[in-house]
């Protein structure tokens, strides 16, 4: 089930995330997994995890300029 994305079995997240694997584990087989064990049962399966990091581009046009102002500054 891991080579397919999660909204295969009906979970509308675009990828497997180490906590969202041990929700589905325990939702779906009654089993109880810690989220790193987690992280190496797709570490095993040749699946990577990589935390999402915001780009300057998704924050608001205000944010950028304030942030960049305040960088400026210092």
């Amino acid at each position: 089930m891991l080579q397919q994305t999660p909204t295969d079995p009906g979970i509308d997240v675009p990828a497997w995330t180490p906590e969202l694997l041990r929700e589905f584990l325990e939702e779906t087989f009654n089993v109880e997994y810690l989220t790193p064990s987690c992280r190496r049962l797709m570490k095993e399966l040749g699946l990577s995890y990589q935390k999402p990091r915001r780009t300057a581009a998704e924050a608001e046009p205000e944010d950028r300029e304030e942030f960049h102002d305040d960088l400026k500054k210092k």
